[in-house]
């Protein structure tokens, strides 16, 4: 018996954490962060990225990663403090080894696009900044896309003012951040700016983005590994009385890929309206759809977000509806096929009446759900707050109510888009200070794992859940205390409701084993 019991014991404490299945999370602090972006590590962790502003909403010279556990309890959180005021747009990736990598923009003219590489404890590795040396005021404070690869290069995208024109910015760097290759995509009829990139099956990368002109249009952009264009297309409302802007883009099993946005109504009340759109290898429209909320023309909905369920089943898209009259919004997730308009799930998510909320970034988990960030300003002094929902593969996760969105055909014009290229190559080393961040309050929930019991004994164990600020608890043996006591074997789930006004949840499971 004994031996059996050291067996169970040893199994038991090697078991790996698993990520919470469902939870919807805020982190409080006396300093505002706008959320820009998030991504779940090999380890079942999440790194968070955000951009600290002052007690005004005044811009900072920071950047601020936070790592959270599985259950979205806090590991570390640093600052970043860079040489000039930063702009709220970052991005996040994943590198091989436990590294990751961020990116930062600086308010000013040149050079702006700031790539920081740091270990799994956030210390800085290496720090570079890129774009144009020649760029003169204004400058241009787009996002700075990167993405990883397994020998931990890395690859750059982002937007370059030039001359009066919005550029495109491709490059490919070395594991230091060496330039391998640079450069700047032009178009005389357009400004361009990129908004997303991701890798293709064949080793390059389908960039999304927005075209400015007298009516905005949304691109897609495929380049092979090195940044030379393949194809390229404009995609235009049909009776060019709408803009376009495509938010971002997601590859598909069959080489094809969906691209997600939104469509702006020039010609009437106010009134955007989602879109989804699916093209083939080479960028030939296959479908295209607009979302109907059945709301009135001051309703704005907007998808920003897109990415593939970790078993390849489908796609999450992820929005923000607004109602402009009663300055109230939510935020969404739909999940859809990846070769189709059918719609999985659709779900509406926690937020403040009469609060904005933002939908900042989107990322598929490794249990089949998803997580996705926003930014809840919803304090009585209006702070700005990280505000995470981690669903399970139906959408679900602590609080989410029904959602009746329904998409309708409509009309896409595509046109073959021709650039010419300008090669780049300058880069400047950086040396961001780094300092820990201690501010954020986050309640913990840790149920105590009992020992297991051998068959024929008594069991009594007591389970306490009390937390600071708690409104509710509900047990799944239908308990409603802050504590229990269990008597049989098996599996005891607790959820905490931390507040009334906004969906703010903790979780735990523990389990009772008995062995014989």
């Amino acid at each position: 018996m004994t031996k059996q019991l050291l067996t169970f014991l040893l199994i038991f404490f090697l078991l790996p954490l698993k990520a919470q299945d469902a939870f919807e999370r805020l982190y409080r602090s006396e300093q505002n962060f706008i959320s820009v972006d998030i991504k779940q590590t090999v380890g079942g962790d999440y790194l968070l990225l955000s951009i600290p502003l002052e007690e005004d909403f005044g811009p900072t010279k920071r950047a601020n990663v936070t790592r959270l556990g599985p259950k979205g309890d806090l590991i570390w959180s640093k600052d970043y403090t860079f040489d000039s005021t930063t702009q709220v747009t970052g991005a996040l990736t994943i590198l091989p080894k436990g590294n990751f990598a961020f990116t930062t923009v600086e308010l000013q003219p040149s050079m702006n696009k700031i790539l920081t590489v740091a270990n799994r404890q956030g210390n800085v590795i290496w720090s570079r900044s890129y774009g144009r040396i020649d760029t003169q005021i204004p400058g241009n404070y787009d996002n700075a896309i990167v993405l990883g690869e397994e020998d931990e290069k890395i690859k750059l995208f982002s937007t370059v003012y030039n001359t009066g024109r919005d550029e495109p910015y491709l490059a490919g760097l070395d594991s230091l951040g060496n330039i391998q290759w640079a450069q700047v995509l032009v178009n005389e009829n357009w400004d361009a700016e990129i908004t997303d990139v991701e890798s293709t099956q064949d080793t390059g990368f389908i960039i999304a983005g927005i075209l400015t002109g007298a009516i905005n249009a949304g691109t897609l952009i495929k380049t092979d590994s090195v940044g030379n264009v393949e194809w390229s297309r404009s995609y235009r409302d049909i009776d060019s009385l709408e803009s376009i802007f495509f938010n971002a883009v997601q590859p598909t099993p069959d080489t094809g890929y969906i691209v997600v946005g939104t469509l702006n109504n020039l010609d009437g009340p106010i009134g955007i309206e989602a879109i989804i759109a699916k093209v083939d290898s080479v960028g030939n429209l296959l479908w295209s759809v607009r979302t109907e909320t059945g709301a009135p023309d001051s309703i704005i909905t907007r998808i920003n977000n897109i990415v593939e369920n970790e078993d390849g089943s489908g796609m999450v898209v992820a929005g923000r509806t607004f109602d402009v009259e009663n300055a109230d919004s939510y935020l969404w997730m739909m999940q859809i096929g990846s070769d189709s308009v059918d719609i999985a799930w659709q779900s509406r998510y926690s937020s403040i009446t009469g609060q904005a909320v933002t939908q900042d970034g989107l990322a598929a988990t490794m249990d089949g759900g998803a997580i996705f960030l926003s930014t809840q300003n919803g304090d009585g002094d209006q702070k700005a707050i990280p505000y995470l929902v981690k669903v399970d593969p139906e959408g679900s996760s602590s609080c989410q109510d029904s959602l009746g969105i329904q998409l309708a055909e409509f009309a896409l014009f595509a046109d073959t888009l021709v650039w010419t290229v300008q090669s780049v190559d300058t880069t400047e080393e950086r040396t961001p200070e780094v300092e820990s961040f201690s501010d954020f309050n986050i309640p913990v929930l840790q149920l105590d794992q009992p020992p297991p019991f051998c068959e024929g004994d008594p069991i009594n164990v007591t389970f306490d859940a009390t937390t600071e600020n708690a409104v509710s608890y509900e047990w799944s043996t239908g308990e409603v205390t802050p504590s229990i006591v269990a008597t049989e074997a098996g599996q005891y789930i607790v959820d905490v409701r931390i507040e009334t006004e906004i969906c703010f949840n903790l979780c735990d499971t523990v389990t009772i084993q008995e062995i014989g």
